[in-house]
């Protein structure tokens, strides 16, 4: 009997196992949100740098490649992260072997060189563009289309390049 109370004692000193959070969504889920309807795949396709993201704890990402078969993450820690790519509605991506993550482009200029692109749940987003460094009013846009579609921008994490 001194046993079990013994291993009782034991386990009442354990540690409690750490609580795993889901992230708290980037949007209002009561906000409507729309993807581009006039988004050309074709022209999405190529090298983006990351300007700005709503981070989703797996990967801080520098840079994103879109080619017509795959989409891939580039971390700053040095880790790919993508899979394959299929288009699945106007400005709507289905990612990954089982196509379990969507991206919706949420708006593009009209010459493709910056992108919004971002999970329409709210779990992360980026604001993407061609060149390293991203013009002010492009930046703008591309915060007020977040804000617009119902992301808390002043949750967006800049990433310096």
């Amino acid at each position: 009997m001194k046993y079990l109370v013994f291993i009782g004692l034991l386990a009442g000193c354990a540690a409690e196992p750490a609580l795993i959070s889901a992230p708290i969504p980037y949007r209002n889920p009561t906000q409507p949100v729309a993807s581009k309807a006039l988004f050309d795949f074709d022209q999405a396709q190529g090298d983006w740098h990351v300007m700005a993201e709503f981070p989703d704890g797996v990967c801080v990402a520098t840079q994103v490649q879109i080619s017509a078969t795959l989409f891939t993450r580039h971390c700053a820690d040095g880790t790919l992260i993508g899979g394959g790519i299929t288009q699945i509605g106007p400005g709507r991506l289905r990612i990954g072997a089982q196509g379990s993550e969507q991206y919706w482009v949420l708006w593009t200029d009209d010459s493709y060189r910056t992108m919004v692109l971002a999970d329409p749940n709210g779990r992360l987003g980026w604001i993407l563009n061609r060149d390293s460094q991203i013009s002010a009013d492009r930046m703008q846009a591309a915060r007020e289309i977040l804000d617009f579609n119902g992301y808390d921008v002043s949750r967006l994490v800049e990433v310096s390049q």
